[in-house]
């Protein structure tokens, strides 16, 4: 049986990944740490949107992301909903301390199987 690999959806006309930072709502470039996030740590969370994966709580089992060769923790996953004309799951990934700075390939993986290469942009 052929699964078919997650998508990470992607700007149209573009490689970014669509994703919004969690507390703003504001696309990328991405910064590390984010002042309006209230959270003990203060570092920024995005949400990513994806094709569906069937997931409603993080598995680091069975889901990763990748941004270049730093893995990212996904703190949330869940199905969209609300959205009109938009299905799919979304993501909240956190970005790490050491999370180098420009262009980075991103990708997700979910039972083994490798999703398309979308561009995630941070800068200092």
């Amino acid at each position: 049986m052929f699964v078919a690999p997650p998508q990470i959806y992607v700007e149209t006309g573009t490689s970014n990944a669509a994703a919004v930072d969690s507390v703003t709502f504001f696309r990328g470039p991405f910064t590390l740490f984010d002042p309006y996030n209230l959270s003990g740590d203060q570092r920024t969370r995005v949400i990513l949107f994806t094709s569906d994966l069937g997931l409603t709580q993080p598995s680091p089992a069975l889901l990763s992301v990748q941004a270049g060769t730093t893995p990212l923790t996904v703190e949330a996953v869940g199905p969209i909903s609300g959205a009109q004309g938009l299905t799919g799951s979304y993501l909240v990934v956190r970005l790490p301390d050491g999370l180098p700075t420009g262009n980075l390939s991103l990708t997700l993986t979910l039972g083994g199987v490798t999703s398309n290469a979308t561009t995630l942009s941070i800068v200092p």
